[in-house]
């Protein structure tokens, strides 16, 4: 029997909030898919997006999350689940700078970030796609990052 979507993507947020990545991967199918929209880093050649797979894109950065922001805290606030297939949930994401993280130096910065979170199942009974909004320009100013175009 595949457990109900809403106690897997509790179970996810419960391992981000404990720093557990490898925790978060093993919750995710193989083939699982990553897609954090707001998330990209702008490069001499090319910019870098949140968009491909947990095991490749996710895992390094949750990971670099992280290591940045060692008191990383993740309060899950609300979910909304059909129970078989989607989970939308509300999360808080907060944390202290102390590391560079992307293309944001650090300056010893705090951030809080609402953030809404899309899990959709797989029929392998794991979590087979993780997509999540928040706004990248609040959070940047909250840490000091004005990015210029």
């Amino acid at each position: 029997m595949t457990a109900p979507a809403s106690t897997l993507a509790t179970a996810f947020f419960a391992a981000f909030a404990r720093h557990d990545t490898e925790a978060m991967v093993a919750l995710c199918g193989t083939r699982a898919r990553l897609d954090y929209p707001a998330f990209e880093i702008p490069g001499k050649t090319k910019v870098l997006r949140a968009d491909g797979h947990v095991r490749t894109i996710g895992r390094p950065l949750w990971s670099g999350l992280i290591m940045a922001f060692p008191d990383l805290t993740v309060d899950l606030r609300g979910l909304v689940s059909d129970h078989t297939a989607t989970v939308a949930a509300k999360v808080v994401l907060a944390g202290t700078q102390k590391l560079p993280w992307g293309n944001i130096p650090c300056q010893g910065r705090g951030f809080e970030s609402r953030q809404l979170f899309i899990l959709r199942m797989a029929a392998d009974g794991l979590i087979g796609a993780v997509t999540a909004y928040w706004c990248n320009s609040d959070l940047g100013r909250q840490l000091g990052y004005h990015e210029v175009n």
